[in-house]
């Protein structure tokens, strides 16, 4: 496969990921700012927002500033732009992806934009959130279904991967720097919206739910947002996936050096289990090791002599 083919389809799955993070985390702060004093709404946005990232410059998409609730929702606009970003991608190797593909992402990308329907958003900003998240599970089954498991499914698998386990480990960051997750069951109510805020945040509170029931403990929300090997949204799931992409990777060209998880980081998170490890640590050494992956990965795979930035 060359590698300009690689590495759009990385970024294509990495954004559509991206995109379907930023809608989450808006939507889900929009609910719990509902009955929150305005300093408390101030706390949460400031807290959540810093941990997602932008789309690229080229792919930002401006709109007239209405006033209106979505417009002036901060990020809102990268969450299209994202999506055009991923288009953008798809657009450049339509041989190698499916129609389907490319009608999910194109139809997202066109309806995002769609001047009629921003205006009804303007007063139901959750629809727009809903249509972004809506898309992109409509996109992921697509890939699921019309992709062969040659070289460019694993790059789309470590595009998705990595940039879950990278956003889940900055949702975690932001939180674990205001609060320390103590063994005790009893929270606050203010507290325990917080804690679901963040699992609601990372797609993982029913995942959480089935695990635990109905006990919040924020120590077990992070160790199961950290370690869970069978939730497809914890740090861990997403590992192993990487691990596998690369393996296989190293398998189907060996004229390069295989690359491979840090044993270090592996072990943090096994220790996170029994609450071995700081929590802070953790998240740090795993957002330090996507980046070292994803730097890795283009200096093998893609350029060795281009430095990326995300």
């Amino acid at each position: 496969m060359l590698s300009r083919v690689a590495n759009t389809l990385y970024w294509m799955r990495r954004y559509v990921e991206r995109a379907d993070q930023i809608a989450r985390v808006v939507d889900v702060n929009l609910d719990l700012a509902f009955d929150r004093a305005p300093g408390d709404v101030a706390r949460l946005w400031g807290r959540l927002l810093p941990a997602l990232l932008p789309a690229p410059a080229w792919a930002q998409v401006e709109h007239a500033r209405t006033g209106g609730a979505l417009t002036d929702l901060a990020n809102v606009d990268a969450v299209a732009s994202c999506v055009a970003a991923a288009r953008e991608n798809a657009r450049q190797v339509r041989q190698h992806i499916s129609g389907e593909m490319w009608e999910r992402v194109n139809g997202l990308h066109l309806a995002l934009n769609d001047p009629a329907r921003r205006a009804a958003w303007e007063e139901r900003p959750h629809g727009y959130f809903q249509t972004v998240r809506e898309g992109a599970a409509l996109f992921d089954a697509a890939v699921h279904a019309g992709m062969a498991r040659d070289e460019g499914w694993y790059f789309v698998q470590l595009g998705l991967f990595l940039e879950r386990a990278a956003g889940t480990a900055r949702l975690l960051a932001c939180q674990l720097r205001e609060s320390q997750p103590a063994v005790d069951a009893d929270m606050a109510l203010d507290e325990q919206l917080d804690w679901i805020c963040l699992l609601r945040a990372c797609d993982a509170l029913e995942l959480y739910r089935r695990r635990y029931c109905a006990e919040l403990r924020a120590d077990r929300i992070v160790r199961f947002l950290i370690e869970d090997p069978l939730s497809p949204r914890t740090v861990r799931y997403a590992l192993d996936e990487i691990a596998r992409a690369l393996a296989t990777l190293a398998e189907t060209v060996p004229s390069q050096p295989p690359l491979t998880l840090a044993s270090a980081v592996t072990s943090t998170v096994d220790a996170s289990r029994s609450g071995a490890s700081d929590p802070r640590a953790a998240v740090s050494a795993i957002e330090a090791e996507c980046g070292r992956i994803h730097r890795t990965l283009y200096e093998t795979y893609i350029d060795h002599r281009r430095q990326t930035v995300t």
